[in-house]
């Protein structure tokens, strides 16, 4: 039992300089923000170090009103005190700067020191940047060997006042503008000269008159601008977006109304093609293909086929063979233009080929069916 209150009174000493240290630290109170106007200068000492809290590794600042910042760097400096030296290569030290306020986004600055010279190279730095009004904390963050690996020590040293953790040094710089006025460019002198462009016609659209239910495009060509005096056609398609029917308007001396048909065979080839019929109903209104027909044959002499007649071969290339014109006459006397498709053979009179062959002398001899260079 005695040596174990011994062990206990031993724990107890050992941790009774470390107690009282940490009663006789004071605290350190939050710096409030500086305030900066247009044209300050301001230069601050930025340290930060590996191992316990950094306290002056920051730098809180505040604006009333919209400026432009230029944030410099300079004075780089670096003890060693315990942990690892300093690397003999780049290192890169982030930093960054946040506002208060939700609608400013931190940014990120990084910036290269040589870590033989501790000079800060050229590209270290940044551009300048207009702030909103607001409170603002730059804070040196960090720092890495090479932009690869942290410059953390790895000794199992205390950290004391004797023996101070290693410990980067820069001095920042920031200066404060007003935000030049935004450059508003001069009027081109020759816009003056240039005629002005009317506004559009912002009249109501004209209603063109198609039968509801049938798929149907209009075209309307005005005569004088208005939507009343010119030429009016509506083309109706079927369902796979064929032309079925056209109706003109006024297309006559007598200014009736004109409709043609267009039919289709069971193979979906273009079959009769019905001549125009004049007729009496609205200007472009949609006929059944028995009412064209009907008034096609009252239109052309009561002829009882009015129509454009196309009959094809017995294959599936849509090849036309024979077309009869519009009229009885034209069919009853077998009267079409016929097409034929042949290929040229041996036997085929006129399609009949000849073939030449290239010899050593220059004669020609006819082989039957071929003439030979010889």
């Amino acid at each position: 039992m005695k040596t174990r209150y011994y062990y206990l009174i031993l724990l107890l000493l050992l941790c009774l300089p470390q107690m009282l240290h940490a009663q006789n630290t004071p605290v350190k109170p939050v710096e409030p923000n500086e305030e900066l106007h247009a044209g300050a200068s301001v230069t601050k000492r930025l340290a930060y170090h590996d191992a316990g809290e950094n306290t002056t590794n920051y730098y809180r600042f505040l604006t009333t009103e919209p400026l432009l910042f230029q944030f410099d760097f300079s004075n780089f400096a670096y003890n060693q005190g315990w942990g690892d030296p300093l690397p003999q290569t780049t290192i890169a030290l982030s930093c960054n700067l946040a506002g208060e306020s939700s609608d400013v986004l931190p940014h990120l600055f990084l910036l290269n020191v040589d870590g033989k010279t501790g000079q800060f190279l050229t590209s270290s730095g940044s551009k300048p940047m207009e702030l909103p009004a607001g409170s603002y904390q730059f804070t040196f963050t960090g720092h890495k060997i090479g932009g690869i690996h942290p410059l953390q020590s790895q000794t199992a040293s205390p950290f004391t006042s004797e023996i101070p953790p290693a410990t980067y040094f820069f001095d920042l710089h920031i200066t404060t503008e007003v935000p030049p006025a935004p450059v508003v460019p001069e009027p081109d002198p020759d816009d003056a000269a240039l005629p002005a462009i009317p506004s559009p016609n912002s009249e109501a659209l004209v209603a063109l008159p198609a039968s509801a239910g049938v798929n149907s495009v209009c075209l309307f060509a005005s005569r004088d601008g208005s939507g009343t005096k010119g030429d009016l056609t509506v083309n109706y398609a079927d369902d796979l977006g064929r032309n079925i029917e056209t109706a003109r308007r006024g297309c006559i001396a007598q200014g009736r109304n004109l409709v043609s048909l267009q039919e289709y065979d069971s193979w979906g080839r273009k079959g009769n093609i019905w001549l125009e019929a004049a007729k009496d109903t609205t200007a472009g209104a949609y006929l059944s293909p028995a009412q064209c027909k009907t008034l096609a044959a009252c239109t052309n002499g009561g002829d009882s086929r009015p129509y454009t007649e196309t009959v094809y071969e017995e294959s599936p290339l849509d090849r036309p063979i024979r077309q009869y014109g519009p009229g009885q006459d034209w069919k009853s006397k077998g009267k079409a233009v016929s097409s034929v498709y042949t290929s040229n053979s041996e036997f085929a009179g006129e399609l009949h080929c000849m073939k030449f062959a290239a010899g050593e002398k220059n004669r020609c001899r006819n082989d039957g069916n071929r003439y030979r260079i010889l």
